[in-house]
């Protein structure tokens, strides 16, 4: 019994209990690392090809884990710059959409006002 519990926490056991299986999309073949439990790789297999198995024991789930947070939190702030400056993109794009409306609608008003003139002044002749 107490050779199954040693063998559970031994990294270097089939029998060690802290391992995942992570996926990793690919597009170009890839082949079955030496270390790879030849089950876990096939029953891997069988769910996408287009996925690449990979095996994490112990210590190498956290630090996935934690590159994944990073990641995350990368993309998160990326995320937040790119939507304000969306935001900023689109007040500014108000503001001359407003200052050309209002131009136009000056040079409207200035054009209208002098064909009234001109016709004023027609009309007085």
């Amino acid at each position: 019994m107490f050779s199954n519990l040693e063998m559970a926490y031994n990294p270097e056991s089939p029998n060690y209990k802290f391992k995942f299986v992570f996926y990793n999309k690919v597009s170009s073949p890839f082949l079955k690392p030496v270390d790879f439990p030849d089950d876990l790789w096939f029953n891997a297999l069988k769910k996408d090809n287009t996925l690449m198995p990979v095996l994490l024991k112990g210590k190498e789930i956290e630090l996935r884990r934690k590159n994944q947070l990073d990641t995350l939190s990368n993309l998160n702030m990326s995320y937040s710059f790119l939507q304000s400056r969306i935001d900023e993109l689109k007040l500014k794009s108000e503001r001359i959409r407003s200052k050309l409306q209002n131009s136009l609608i000056n040079e409207y008003l200035y054009e209208h006002e002098r064909k009234i003139c001109i016709f004023q002044t027609i009309n007085k002749i």
